[in-house]
C-alpha cells in the first residue's frame, strides 16, 4: 500500500507541475505575438511534453492478465453489520484471482432445518442413493445392508443370559426351581451340582402362565441325569414361554442343589 500511495503522489505532483507550466505559458504569451514570446512558448511546450511523457510511462494499459506497470488501485468494502459496522476493510483476492468471500454469519455444524440452507433434489432423477447407518451394541456405527433384491439383510447375534438358584429340598419331597422366562430365547442349558447322588433324575417342566406346569410322561419326559459325582448338564430347545426344573428327593436326607442356567 505504501508503494501505491507513493506512486499516486508522484503522478499527482507531475500533473500539478504540468498545470503550473500551462499557467506560465498563458502568462508569458499574453499580449501581441513577438519573436521573443514565440521562443518562450516553444520552451514551455517542450517542458510540458517532457512532463506528460513521464506520466505516460507510469499510467499504462494491458490485457486481462498482465498489468505489470499499470497504476494500482486498492479496493475497500464497508462493514454493514456487527461490532465493526462502518469500518473499511480491503477486499481480498485469492492466488487464482478470485474474490475471497466468507459467509461469516452462517452457523457451522449440525443445525435445525430453519437454520440450514434449503436443498433441492432434481425432479428428473429417477432415484436418489442414500446410506443408512445403525449403531451396534458397542456404540460403533455400521452400514445397514440390503441384498440384490433390495431386502434388508439382518443378522441376529444371540446374546447369552445367565442365571442361578440354590434349592434346599427336604427328604421325601419334590423341589422346584423358580420360573424361568425364555423371552426371545429358544435354547437353554441347565447345569450344576447336588449332594444327592441317590436320585439320578431331574425333570424339566413347561408352562404358558407360570401356574399350570406340564411335563411329558414316560419316554417323552425331559430328564436331566445326575452323575455319580453329583454334577449334571443338559441343553434343550424350548418353545413354551416358561420353563423350570423339578427335583424329587427320596435319598433319606435333605438335599442341597445348586442350579445354573444359560439362555441363548
Amino acid at each position: 500500500m505504501e508503494s501505491v500511495a507513493r506512486s499516486v503522489s508522484n503522478n499527482t505532483k507531475q500533473l500539478i507541475e504540468v498545470n503550473s507550466k500551462l499557467n506560465d505559458l498563458q502568462h508569458n504569451t499574453e499580449g501581441n505575438a513577438t519573436e521573443a514570446k514565440q521562443d518562450t512558448m516553444i520552451v514551455e511546450l517542450e517542458a510540458i511534453n517532457t512532463g506528460v511523457g513521464s506520466i505516460d510511462d507510469k499510467i499504462t494499459t494491458g490485457n486481462d492478465f498482465t498489468l505489470s506497470q499499470a497504476q494500482q488501485v486498492l479496493v475497500y468494502g464497508e462493514v454493514t453489520s456487527g461490532p465493526q459496522t462502518g469500518e473499511l476493510h480491503p477486499i481480498h483476492i485469492t492466488n487464482a484471482g478470485d474474490v475471497e468471500v466468507e459467509i461469516a454469519d452462517y452457523p457451522r455444524g449440525q443445525q435445525t432445518s430453519a437454520d440450514s440452507f434449503p436443498v433441492d433434489i432434481a425432479s428428473d432423477q429417477t432415484a436418489v442413493n442414500s446410506k443408512v447407518i445403525g449403531e451396534d451394541y458397542l456404540g460403533t456405527n455400521r452400514n445397514i445392508m440390503v441384498d440384490t433384491t433390495g431386502r434388508l439383510m439382518v443378522q441376529v447375534d444371540a446374546m447369552r443370559e445367565n442365571g442361578s438358584e440354590t434349592l434346599n429340598i427336604p427328604d421325601a419331597t419334590t423341589g422346584t426351581s423358580s420360573s424361568i422366562n425364555m423371552g426371545s430365547h429358544s435354547r437353554i442349558a441347565f447345569y450344576g451340582d447336588t449332594d444327592n447322588t441317590t436320585n439320578t433324575n431331574i425333570f424339566i417342566e413347561y408352562s404358558q402362565d407360570q401356574v399350570n406346569w406340564f411335563r411329558g410322561a414316560g419316554d417323552n419326559a425331559k430328564i436331566i441325569i445326575v452323575s455319580a459325582s453329583g454334577n449334571f448338564y443338559d441343553e434343550e430347545i424350548i418353545t413354551p414361554p416358561y420353563v423350570r426344573i423339578s427335583r424329587p428327593n427320596t435319598s433319606g436326607s435333605a438335599e442341597t442343589l445348586t442350579l445354573y442356567y444359560t439362555r441363548l
